[in-house]
């Protein structure tokens, strides 16, 4: 479920970028990307409001399948000290890699004495 909502937001993103392109506000891409035809089909304004309309609704479907990527993304993947699981940690663990390359998932960095005597 999670890769069909990450395709969806890959899809809007792309149609979100061609109908920012399309608009012939400020004298943008609009007219060599054929925002000049839609501007003759619709008129000059119509199309400006369609285009706008349809740029609003993208990003707020976006925001939205964001959104919603937390809610399906697994949450129970995590240890006690909030630190994520990884089958890679696990086996450098076990491999004994851990001590030698630093590894420690529950042991925090020991805190230095800077105090002279």
């Amino acid at each position: 479920m999670l890769g069909f909502v990450i395709g969806l937001i890959i899809f809007v993103s792309i149609l979100i970028v061609i109908s920012v392109l399309a608009q012939n506000s400020k004298g943008g891409a609009g007219g060599p990307m054929g925002g000049g035809a839609t501007s003759q089909v619709f008129g000059v304004s119509r199309s400006g409001d369609i285009l706008e309309k349809t740029t609003w609704t993208l990003v707020i479907i976006l925001v939205v399948l964001c959104l919603s990527t937390s809610f399906l993304i697994d949450k129970n993947g995590v240890n006690e000290n909030g630190v994520p699981n990884s089958v890679n940690i696990d086996k450098a663990i076990e491999a004994g890699a851990g001590a030698g390359a630093g590894i420690q998932q529950s042991q925090p960095a020991a805190k230095a004495d800077t105090t002279k005597k």
